[in-house]
């Protein structure tokens, strides 16, 4: 029987305890891995969409902070834009923004993205972490042109990506966060209204 993907998931997962930790480098036995060795792993089993399913709790997720996650848990997949405008979050939450082009094509896939839990920066993503943020609150206080978060470069950038993606935002969410600036005074930001 050939190898493929989805065999060698269901080898790794009865020897879950001994994969190595493929953070930045690191050393298992008198073997050395790094980033190339996980990219490489990774590039052969995702090559086989039905390891897709079977990817759950492999600790095989590059993340942006040189760490690695389990496959199962939410991690958000974007741009370093994306990752600069929730500095709050960390880069722990955040798939590499390093991937190698064949693995951005299959991080960005609809149907990869559904079976294991990694989310999109996307209307919906945005809604997931404006937490970090924004307090879900009636009104906010805000310097516009402030350093802190929120400002007005800020919340042009999160209804830019909002408006991008209309048809994925779920309103009950939105209507909880203070996101639109008020006229007078100035210094206040306000919550959607639902109706």
């Amino acid at each position: 029987m050939p190898v493929s993907g989805e065999s060698v998931c269901e080898e790794l997962q009865m020897v879950i305890s001994s994969i190595p930790s493929f953070n930045n480098i690191s050393n298992h036995g008198n073997m050395q891995y790094n980033r190339g060795s996980l990219f490489e792993l990774l590039s052969f089993i995702l090559q086989d969409e039905n390891s897709f399913g079977t990817l759950t709790d492999l600790p095989l997720v590059p993340l942006n902070n040189g760490s690695v996650g389990k496959f199962g848990e939410v991690y958000y997949v974007g741009k370093q834009k994306h990752l600069d405008l929730f500095p709050n979050i960390g880069p722990s939450k955040f798939v590499s923004t390093k991937l190698p082009e064949n693995l951005q094509k299959i991080f960005d896939d609809d149907n990869f993205c559904a079976c294991t839990n990694i989310k999109k920066f996307d209307a919906s993503g945005i809604l997931d972490l404006l937490r970090s943020v924004v307090q879900p609150v009636r009104e906010l206080k805000w310097v516009p042109d402030g350093n802190s978060l929120p400002n007005k470069s800020w919340l042009e950038k999160i209804w830019a990506i909002l408006y991008k993606d209309i048809k994925k935002v779920d309103f009950n969410k939105l209507c909880k966060f203070p996101l639109i600036p008020v006229v007078q005074p100035s210094d206040m930001l306000i919550r959607p209204d639902k109706n």
